[in-house]
């Protein structure tokens, strides 16, 4: 799966959001992250979803009550 996400520029945030991931049981394949702009970092993920015991739409919903996150969506599952 190829996750997008729009993450407020705060110590923690990113590193919160990839504790999540591996809590809800997705590995994390690669991380690409921009630069910052208007204290705000666009960060796409893959991940291997093979071995999640729950639902995508339960990790999005997850991930995005994570504090600083502003978007989650799902761009791709294969």
């Amino acid at each position: 799966a190829v996750l997008s996400m729009l993450l407020a520029d705060e110590p923690g945030i990113l590193s919160a959001m990839l504790n999540r991931l591996s809590e809800l049981g997705a590995n994390i394949l690669t991380i690409t992250q921009s630069l910052p702009i208007h204290g705000k970092a666009s960060v796409t993920l893959s991940l291997d979803i093979s071995a999640m015991p729950g639902s995508m739409a339960g990790l999005i919903e997850s991930l995005g009550s994570t504090p600083g996150a502003e978007q989650v969506r799902l761009l791709a599952v294969e």
